[in-house]
């Protein structure tokens, strides 16, 4: 199985200090593998069909086939729904972005 390393940022932009690295198994959707590292990160759904755990990526690619509330517009510009979105490569993630949408 396929694991990726996730750098990611929990503030609202890339800061040293509010980075963490995740491992990250392709089949496994990157809010689960930050919680489970007792990482804090939003979240309500899980089912990809609300904004709270919207995050940027800033580097890398994530498919994210469960959801149902980004715009395609918003995908374009790299925002994913950290619920259901599970890695395709090494990435970079800004977490908290759910009021960018707004």
């Amino acid at each position: 199985m396929q694991t990726y390393k996730i750098i990611v940022h929990t503030g609202l932009e890339i800061d040293d200090r509010s980075s963490f690295i995740v491992s990250c198994n392709c089949n496994v959707d990157i809010l689960t593998a930050t919680r489970f590292l007792g990482i804090s990160a939003p979240y309500s759904c899980r089912m990809g069909t609300c904004s709270t755990c919207v995050a940027l990526l800033k580097k890398g690619s994530f498919v994210q086939h469960d959801q149902s509330f980004l715009s395609e517009d918003q995908i374009k510009a790299g925002y994913i729904l950290t619920c259901v979105a599970t890695p395709t490569s090494d990435s970079v993630i800004i977490l908290n972005k759910e009021m960018d949408l707004y």
